[in-house]
């Protein structure tokens, strides 16, 4: 924020104002300074008939021939002007005591080592320092090294041929015989068969502590969890009183009841429904087995190979 000045700068209000008015219009408003940011200058208004009546206002912007003003500046009040009156930019004691305020107070030091720079430290230079690591130096990397700058280099071409320990340039089409030698394998040492891609991988698809154990075609009642318990609790030809003949009728002797509240159903319990009921195991549920499990079969005698055997079908030997 500074006070500005101009030399000369001199013009006419082109209409009046009150004393109550925040901006006037001039007859020039390009004789006075340009104003940016928070600059200002002082004017002075006087009627034209009375040089004694006048008004220091300060002008904060200035658009062509339009001013704003801030009245009763340096001690005077505001008054009413009219067309006609001046308005000019003069040496005030409000200006001057801006001026003296608004000095330049920085302290020029001279230049010692160590001490500050001629050169300014602006904020750029300030955000340069701060990407610069501690200790950082002006380092760039060769486009080469010596061998013996790369550790164990050297060394490792010493271990190589070069043309002084090859007979000649190999032509082309030549054919190579194979000068490998063959060692006798030894227990813990190398394989006759050499370890392939093919075998590292089959050895990655390896589960550890794999075995080659194969599934047998057939189980003893005992293998079964809860098989023995589950055939004690059925019947055999020795508790049925005899066989019964082919096509033997036999009498329905099933008594009707009454049906009452909380009694038998509505609908008569068959024979059907009972042969039903006895065909259902306790605690069945309706469980459909997935197409996807393999067969099994429960028998006294293990089978043979060839009818009757399908891949994946196990045999429960019943013993």
């Amino acid at each position: 924020m500074s006070v500005l000045f101009s030399n000369s700068a001199a013009t006419i209000l082109s209409a009046g104002a009150g004393n109550a008015a925040t901006s006037i219009t001039v007859a020039d408003g390009s004789v006075f300074p340009v104003i940016t940011g928070s600059d200002y200058f002082y004017l002075t208004l006087e009627v034209d008939s009375d040089p004694e009546l006048k008004e220091i206002v300060k002008c904060t912007a200035r658009s062509g021939n339009t001013l704003t003003i801030v009245r009763g500046q340096d001690n005077t009040s505001a008054r009413t002007f009219s067309t006609a009156d001046k308005a000019q930019l003069r040496l005030t004691a409000a200006g001057l005591n801006d001026v003296a305020t608004q000095a330049d107070t920085d302290t020029t030091y001279s230049v010692q080592d160590g001490e500050l720079s001629e050169n300014n430290f602006t904020n750029a230079d300030h955000t340069k320092l701060d990407g610069i690591e501690a200790s950082a130096n002006n380092y760039s990397h060769p486009s080469a090294h010596a061998i013996s700058f790369i550790t164990g280099l050297q060394t490792a071409l010493d271990g190589k041929v070069d043309d002084s320990q090859v007979l000649t340039n190999v032509p082309s089409g030549a054919l190579f015989t194979d000068t490998n030698t063959t060692y006798s394998v030894q227990d813990g040492e190398l394989s006759q068969n050499n370890f392939t891609n093919a075998d590292h991988t089959k050895l990655d698809g390896i589960e550890a502590s794999a075995n080659n154990y194969s599934h047998p075609s057939a189980h003893a009642i005992s293998f079964i969890t809860g098989l023995q318990t589950a055939l004690d609790g059925k019947v055999d030809d020795s508790q049925v009183l005899t066989n019964v003949p082919s096509g033997a009728l036999f009498t329905d002797t099933n008594t009707t009841y009454s049906v009452q509240d909380g009694e038998l159903s509505q609908n008569n319990f068959t024979n059907a429904d009972h042969t039903k009921l006895d065909g259902i195991a306790a605690s069945a549920n309706n469980y459909v087995l997935p197409s996807n499990i393999k067969t099994q079969s429960i028998v006294t005698t293990a089978p043979s190979s060839g009818t009757g055997f399908a891949d994946g079908h196990v045999w429960y030997v019943v013993a």
